[in-house]
């Protein structure tokens, strides 16, 4: 080949190998989630009205957590960090980057008291960097670090076991790195040490929880963004990998009792996003929302990791007195129709229709009754569908997209989910006519829909029509934009997403306005404590100028265990950083970073005009910046648009 034809091959070459490699520095993206929970734990969410907490519960922003007096929490955000939370300590998630359909840009916590660990897991901008609020002090953590912070009435201490921390107080800021911590109390300077944090049972806990990621090295079959999440789900002693011939592919086959069902042994739970499932299995967060379950005649059902976030993986059915779901992979990935299309991009099915239930095969949907949805499910009130007693022409209506609910408009979210699936099943009844279409009545059934879910080896004409044009790839599915219940009820697919493939992060523009009760979006009320983050023209806005601002539902009566969304009488910081908490950045290496250097007793202040020098006590007492008398600067840049990358894998 000659030089002339060669560049241009390289070129290219150098171009695809680019393109390839630019998605895998996408950030990943989902919700936060308890990874851990002992004997003592309350999560004070709007999502529900039970206040307690177990392992793979979604947590928001706005939520509250608190530990009893022996009891401690891991929750692993979004964005893939880790904090870990000590006993006798209550922390607000006020915000939580990364979260799927949220424009949080960062994880900001406010510490009530007690102590938290904070691992964060890659360096960010400081402007977007995890940040923990108390009383005293704000600390943010922009590199890869491991920190402990302790709340209390004596003040603020913080350790640096690794990495670098940031710590504002009202009088001044400090750099930190590791081996170093600080106390702050009140309108007192910053003191600065050398200091290793408390040798006690939280660093302990700490120390074992962060051991299991060394323990295990690499995960297998994983995008490493999922390492931790990996490590905590322990796939190696609950499953084992194994090679499917037939999709070319590794899985995971969880080590169950024979009949299980994937999404049988759980709950369902409240979210903006969608009903989410929360499975009482320990490992059960990523299975169930990054990837697909599928059932192979010799291996029983696989999980095939992914990348992209759902709320659930599952096809849905509303009919008369019942609510069923059954994992997508189970006619997605259907042999032989569905073969050829199970390893393009994480492929699948969007299925939408009305079918008649006693045709259909029922053997991989799980059914619980309308009135029992929305609260917390007993694995003994799910049944099975081959076990639902079905009349003969009972209705359902399928559909793919997640079941969203607006609680405002309802005094429990137990009535709004059963409202809303009224709704949804309104046009379960028969079709008029054997199932023709008659004028101005319900729609008829779609004979191919039938045939698929009856996972026919051959369709006929209808459902081989209907096949082909509900196949999406992952992703790209509208299902996965608020759609209303009389939307699902109708029968019919959304309309696909117009222009760029949507993708988690870059959600399209599908119009909003402001209503009394919240922002609406495509069908969508959000809560009235959303209404600032945008104007009515889209752009970022601010909240009034206070330094704290009440928690959404900070206003609701206290629980029948006493506590409320917030006991301090402050609420969530506003997305602007006010007064001291915006001091200008610290000069680098404006304080002394000598390892050993303790403090001297002189009582002299570091002048903020002038480098430290040898013998100044380490105190940071810079003045506090005069009143804030224009605008609130806004801190909260616009979300950066995720692209996650391809699956290195078959399925999602």
């Amino acid at each position: 080949m000659s030089d002339a034809t060669r560049r241009p091959a390289l070129l290219v070459c150098a171009l695809a190998l680019a393109f390839a490699v630019l998605p895998a520095a996408a950030q990943r993206e989902g919700y936060s989630y308890l990874s851990y929970v002992g004997s003592e734990v309350t999560l004070l969410s709007r999502a529900s009205d039970d206040p307690s907490a177990r392992v793979n519960t979604p947590v928001m922003a706005g939520d509250r957590l608190q530990t009893g007096s022996s009891s401690r929490a891991e929750l692993i955000l979004a964005d893939g960090n880790v904090l870990r939370i000590d006993g006798r300590t209550a922390v607000r998630l006020d915000r939580l980057a990364a979260t799927y359909e949220s424009e949080d840009d960062r994880d900001l916590a406010y510490m009530e008291k007690g102590s938290v660990s904070l691992e964060t897991r890659s360096a960010v901008p400081r402007e977007s960097s995890p940040r923990i609020d108390t009383d005293d002090a704000t600390i943010t953590v922009p590199d890869r670090s491991v920190i402990r912070v302790d709340a209390g009435r004596r003040g603020t201490e913080v350790f640096v076991l690794s990495g670098r921390a940031e710590v504002t107080g009202r009088a001044g800021r400090a750099v930190l790195r590791a081996g170093e911590s600080a106390t702050v109390a009140g309108e007192d300077p910053i003191e600065v040490d050398t200091a290793s944090p408390p040798r006690d049972r939280f660093s302990r806990f700490v120390e074992e929880r962060r051991e299991r990621t060394s323990r295990s090295g690499a995960p297998r079959y994983v995008s490493d963004e999922f390492a931790y999440d990996y490590d905590q789900g322990d796939f190696e002693e609950y499953g084992s990998w194994t090679y499917l011939s037939t999709l070319d592919s590794y899985c995971w086959r969880p080590s169950v009792a024979a009949g299980w069902l994937p999404y049988s042994n759980g709950t369902w739970r409240w979210t903006p996003s969608g009903q989410t499932w929360v499975s009482y299995e320990p490992w059960g967060w990523l299975p169930f929302h990054f990837g697909s379950w599928n059932l192979d005649p010799a291996l029983g059902w696989c999980w095939f990791p992914g990348r992209r976030y759902a709320p659930a993986w599952v096809y849905w059915n509303y009919s008369q007195g019942w609510v069923g779901w059954c994992p997508i992979g189970y006619y997605g990935h259907f042999s032989p129709w569905g073969r050829e299309r199970a390893g393009q991009g994480g492929a699948y099915p969007h299925l939408a229709g009305r079918v008649d239930l006693s045709r259909i095969d029922r053997g991989a949907w799980s059914f619980v009754a309308a009135d029992r949805f929305g609260n917390r499910l007993d694995p003994r009130e799910v049944v099975r569908g081959d076990r639902l007693a079905v009349r003969p022409s009972q209705i359902g209506v399928i559909s793919t997209a997640p079941l969203r609910v607006d609680p405002a408009a309802h005094p429990t979210l137990a009535l709004a989910l059963q409202e809303t699936v009224r709704r949804a099943a309104g046009q379960a009844g028969p079709s008029p006519g054997g199932g023709r279409a008659s004028a101005g009545r319900e729609p008829e059934l779609n004979q191919g829909l039938t045939e698929i879910l009856r996972r026919d080896p051959g369709l006929s004409p209808a459902g081989r029509e209907e096949l082909k044009r509900a196949w999406v790839r992952t992703g790209s599915d509208p299902a996965f934009r608020p759609v209303s219940a009389e939307t699902v009820a109708q029968g019919t697919r959304p309309a696909p997403v117009r222009g760029a493939q949507h993708e988690p992060g870059t959600r399209p523009e599908t119009g909003s306005r402001e209503t009394a009760g919240g922002r609406e979006r495509a069908g969508q009320s959000l809560p009235r404590g959303e209404i600032h983050r945008r104007s009515p023209g889209g752009e970022a806005t601010s909240p009034p100028a206070a330094w704290r601002e009440s928690v959404p539902g900070a206003s609701r009566e206290a629980r029948a265990d006493g506590i409320r969304p917030s006991d301090t009488g402050r609420g969530a910081l506003p997305r602007s950083d006010d007064g001291w908490r915006s001091s200008p950045a610290p000069r680098s290496g404006a304080y002394p970073r000598e390892p050993g250097v303790q403090p001297s007793t002189d009582p002299r202040r570091l002048d903020p005009s002038r480098p430290p020098v040898s013998g100044d006590r380490l105190r940071v007492h810079s003045p506090a910046p005069p009143p804030h008398t224009g605008p609130s600067p806004s801190s909260h840049a616009p979300a950066p648009s995720h692209q996650p990358p391809a699956p290195s894998h078959k399925g999602r």
